[in-house]
């Protein structure tokens, strides 16, 4: 049996569903919840994804 991953409020990890794989950050909520950054996208529970990795570092930029 695989333990529960160790989350962070606020990381942002790489989640599998059937639909796919989904960048998505985790929030408390009384329960783990993966939010997107878009509205519009779906939501998911902890129960519904496989966690792939966390994110370590992000590249901001400004288009030209």
């Amino acid at each position: 049996m695989e333990e529960d991953p160790a989350l962070e409020d606020g990381g942002v990890y790489l989640v599998e569903t059937p639909e796919g794989i989904h960048l998505r950050e985790a929030r408390w909520e009384g329960a783990w919840v993966f939010v997107p950054w878009v509205e519009g996208y779906p939501s998911f529970p902890l129960e519904a994804v496989r966690v792939v990795g966390r994110v370590r570092g992000l590249v901001y930029y400004d288009p030209l």
